[in-house]
C-alpha cells in the first residue's frame, strides 16, 4: 500500500510540473484580451514573431545619460516607450508606435528598455509593460499602460483622454 501511495505522489508531482511549464510558457492574456484579438492584431500588422532576425528599429533608444538633455530639458513633446524584451505585448505595440512616429513628426520618440535603464524606469515609476509616457517641455502630461490601437495612440498624442 505504501508503494502505491509513493507512486501516486510521484505522478501528481509530474503532472503539476507539466502544468506549471505550460502556464509559464503561454503568453499572458488578461480578461479583456483573448487570443483571437491578439491573432487579429498580429495578422493586421503582418508580424512574423517567429523570425530570428532583429527588426530594424526606427525609434532611437534612450539611455540614462541622455535622459535629462533629451527629455527633461527638451522644449516640445517627447514620447517614451517603456518596454522589456520578454514582453509579448511590447513586441506587438512597437510597430504601431513606429508607424505613428512617421505620421506625427512634431514629437520626439524614444524607447527605453526598463530592465536595462533602471534609473529612468524608477524615476518614472514604471511598473507594467508596455507603458508610454508623454512629456511636454520636460513635464509629464499623459501616460498610458498597456497596448492600444493606432487610432487611440494618435488621440493620446493629441491630448484626447483615452478611456
Amino acid at each position: 500500500m505504501q508503494k502505491f501511495t509513493y507512486i501516486l505522489i510521484v505522478i501528481i508531482f509530474i503532472v503539476a510540473l507539466i502544468a506549471a511549464f505550460i502556464f509559464i510558457t503561454k503568453p499572458y492574456t488578461n480578461s479583456t484580451t483573448n487570443n483571437t484579438s491578439v491573432e487579429l492584431v498580429e495578422e493586421n500588422l503582418d508580424l512574423d514573431l517567429s523570425n530570428e532576425a532583429e527588426p530594424e528599429e526606427k525609434i532611437p533608444y534612450l539611455t540614462d545619460e541622455e535622459y535629462d538633455e533629451k527629455v527633461l530639458n527638451y522644449q516640445g513633446k517627447v514620447l517614451i516607450d517603456f518596454y522589456t524584451d520578454w514582453c509579448y505585448y511590447c513586441e506587438l505595440f512597437s510597430p504601431i508606435i513606429e508607424e505613428v512616429s512617421l505620421e506625427k513628426d512634431d514629437i520626439k520618440y524614444y524607447r527605453v528598455n526598463a530592465e536595462e535603464e533602471l534609473n529612468i524606469a524608477d524615476t518614472n515609476q514604471i511598473m507594467s509593460y508596455p507603458t508610454i509616457v508623454l512629456f511636454e517641455n520636460g513635464i509629464e502630461i499623459n501616460r498610458c499602460i498597456g497596448m492600444i490601437p493606432k487610432e487611440e495612440l494618435i488621440d493620446f498624442l493629441d491630448g484626447i483622454t483615452i478611456e
